[in-house]
């Protein structure tokens, strides 16, 4: 097995630009024996995305295949996230793409669709920011999660605590409620 992490990073005034290529090679010699059809080797793309942000218009994207943790995206897809600042107190997010399944993570897997729009605003009181949310996935044609939610961040140099409520509409119920606080005890 055979591990690659290799980052690019461009910087500049208005742009900061990034390349992030992670994963696996795995040769299985067992597996190649067993049957000649298959030649044993498994490539796995853990990240591999391209990221650009330009400040003087206020405009991010990433795309390929990422992580996410906003917005209602919760994990690995393949896909773009873009991002517009209408000022410092107002964000819009979007994203669409395809929820990677992993047992088949070496391939875009197109009957996994979603899409997120997401709007942050803040800070307020100088330190917290909150992010309401939509997200809608569906597999083989049929919904399977439409979830709006709340997402508060309260970032302060002695104390931080993150909420997220995430409601599922097709069932009516709460998703997902969590709360965590860290707080620091000394400089």
């Amino acid at each position: 097995q055979s591990f690659i992490n290799m980052n690019g990073r461009f910087r500049s005034p208005r742009y900061d630009i990034r390349t992030v290529a992670n994963g696996t090679f795995v040769q299985d010699q067992a597996k190649k024996e067993e049957d000649p059809t298959d030649n044993g080797q498994e490539i796995e793309a853990n990240s591999l995305y391209f990221d650009i942000k330009d400040s003087q218009l206020g405009m991010s994207g990433r795309f390929g295949r990422q992580s996410g943790n906003s917005g209602g995206i919760f994990g690995r897809f393949d896909g773009g996230l873009v991002g517009y600042d209408f000022n410092k107190a107002l964000r819009f997010n979007a994203a669409y793409g395809y929820t990677v399944d992993f047992q088949h993570k070496g391939t875009v897997q197109t009957n996994l669709p979603f899409y997120s729009t997401s709007v942050t605003l803040g800070p307020f009181l100088k330190h917290l920011d909150v992010t309401p949310y939509y997200f809608s996935q569906d597999i083989d044609g049929i919904n399977n999660r439409t979830s709006a939610g709340l997402e508060s961040r309260w970032g302060h140099p002695k104390w931080n605590i993150f909420s997220l409520f995430d409601y599922e509409a097709n069932y009516q119920e709460v998703n997902i409620f969590m709360l965590n606080a860290l707080y620091r005890l000394s400089d």
